[in-house]
């Protein structure tokens, strides 16, 4: 499984971004640091990272001690203020682990708030055609829905 994301990573990524030293790139909910060794592997070098656990930002600090780590909870109120912008915000499969429907809107108003203008979001979602009953630790939102939250103007807040 993991072979196959990393494949479909790097793919996705080379369609739009060939590594320059002057990019930052945020990692939302980087868990394990799967998706900044992809980062790295692609020749990005100013990958920051950011978890809403405090074990796992422990964790990703002790890995990755040249990397800037932050506790960061995309869905709450505050993870708008950073106080800083990145030219590309990856969040991998985190989303669909965000089961309240206002937090997953906010976590979408806060995820533009973390782009610069022209900046670029990579994101992965399950993409359904149809919304799926509820789960305790994973809600599919459709496509219908989340694209509706992508092209709100401006984002919620």
């Amino acid at each position: 499984m993991y072979r196959l994301r990393r494949r479909v990573f790097r793919q996705a990524v080379h369609q739009f971004l060939r590594p320059r030293d002057d990019l930052e790139i945020l990692d939302v909910g980087s868990g394990t640091g799967f998706y900044l060794d992809r980062w790295h592997e692609l020749g990005f070098r100013n990958v920051h990272a950011s978890d809403v656990s405090e074990v796992a930002v422990e964790r990703l600090r002790e890995r990755y001690p040249s990397c800037e780590v932050a506790q960061l909870d995309i869905g709450d109120q505050s993870a708008g203020t950073l106080q800083r912008r990145f030219d590309v915000v990856s969040i991998i499969d985190v989303l669909f682990h965000i089961t309240s429907d206002r937090r997953y809107e906010r976590a979408f108003a806060n995820l533009a708030s973390l782009v610069k203008p022209n900046g670029l979001l990579v994101f992965s979602e399950n993409f359904v055609h149809h919304r799926n009953p509820r789960e305790t630790q994973q809600v599919n939102r459709s496509l219908v829905e989340i694209e509706s939250l992508l092209s709100r103007d401006p984002p919620i807040r």
